[in-house]
């Protein structure tokens, strides 16, 4: 026996051809909405779990046109600090526009690692272009945008030939701490 199915309405066409082939039509509709539900969930959390990862290996700006890759070390494994430095750059973007559109001009990778500036600091090892910051993910914002502005001086310096000046690094890094807290002398 043979049934000719047109295009019901009412009843969803792949429904149609389940049921020439003898399914029950309630039982199909509350597999296929099963189904449909489950699926959303996993894109869901598949697309939750892509955006995490973006975010934790790169700091975007598209405002400024800033594009930075987080290099993980063991230090962000076990403390997840990327968060911290994402907000020391916002601080910098924030309350030192100019020097934070240099950053986002001249730096392409923050690695986040134990450096040789200790814990809670910094380094630059002499790569233009990378800066090493050891930072906590509690630590206050303002010390990690100092520490991000000081390896930048570091690699300023780098860049223009210049010698290597911790001095100028420690003014530049103490006038950036001063602005986002708002302390003046």
């Amino acid at each position: 026996m043979s049934r000719v199915f047109s295009r019901n309405k009412s009843v969803p066409y792949p429904l149609q051809c389940a049921l020439h082939r003898g399914a029950k039509y309630g039982t199909l509709k509350r597999t296929m909405g099963r189904s449909l539900k489950s699926f959303l969930i996993k894109t869901a959390l598949i697309a939750f779990a892509v955006l995490w990862v973006l975010s934790y290996f790169f700091y975007v700006d598209f405002e400024e046109s800033c594009f930075i890759t987080f290099k993980p070390g063991v230090l962000s494994l076990i403390e997840f600090n990327h968060g911290n430095i994402e907000k020391g750059l916002r601080a910098l973007k924030y309350n030192k526009p100019e020097v934070y559109a240099d950053i986002c001009t001249h730096v392409d990778v923050i690695t986040s690692d134990f450096s040789c500036g200790g814990w809670q600091g910094g380094c630059h090892y002499g790569k233009q272009g990378t800066i090493i910051l050891s930072t906590t993910r509690n630590e206050f914002v303002g010390w990690t945008a100092a520490v991000i502005a000081h390896e930048f001086c570091h690699d300023t310096q780098l860049r223009e030939g210049r010698t290597f000046d911790e001095n100028e690094c420690y003014e530049f890094d103490h006038e950036v701490l001063q602005s986002i807290v708002e302390i003046y002398p």
